[in-house]
């Protein structure tokens, strides 16, 4: 239906596969299954126009379809599990540790705008805080701070 494969079709599936992994791991953090085994099955394709068993394009396309669908049933649940390990631990950063003066009082439900490094953030505690107190960074998140008092 197509016609003949071009000589180059077994390299070209190899760069396209090892770059569709590369994609996945290195800049997707292997978040999208799909695409590494869109990847292994092009490579294994590229074997198989290799030892010249596949010959014309529709064959071809077939085959990757087969391939990928094979690979993506008995790979799925592995590379589900894989792409599950992350770790729970909260990363530190330079913000924490921080100390300052409060510059008003800081009650546990709501927040207070504070500016820091060019970046207005919003302070919470789980306590109420007053004015003038000196308190410690000991949680960040997006935008966030989160304090508590410390005496010094």
């Amino acid at each position: 239906m197509f016609g003949e494969l071009p000589e180059s079709a077994a390299a070209l599936a190899i760069g396209l596969g090892l770059a569709l992994i590369l994609v996945d791991v290195l800049i997707l953090g292997a978040g999208t299954i799909i695409l590494t085994v869109a990847g292994v099955s092009l490579l294994v394709m590229a074997g198989l126009l290799y030892a010249e068993v596949i010959q014309t394009w529709d064959i071809a396309l077939l085959t990757f379809a087969v391939i990928l669908a094979v690979l993506s049933f008995v790979l799925w649940k592995p590379l589900k599990n894989f792409t599950k390990n992350t770790s729970k631990k909260k990363a530190k950063t330079d913000y924490h540790g921080i100390k300052f003066d409060l510059p008003a009082d800081l009650h546990k439900d709501s927040y207070l705008d504070y500016r820091y490094s060019g970046i207005t953030w919003k302070l919470y505690s789980d306590s109420d805080i007053a004015a003038g107190s000196k308190v410690k960074v000991i949680d960040v998140s997006v935008g966030k701070w989160h304090v508590k008092a410390v005496t010094e």
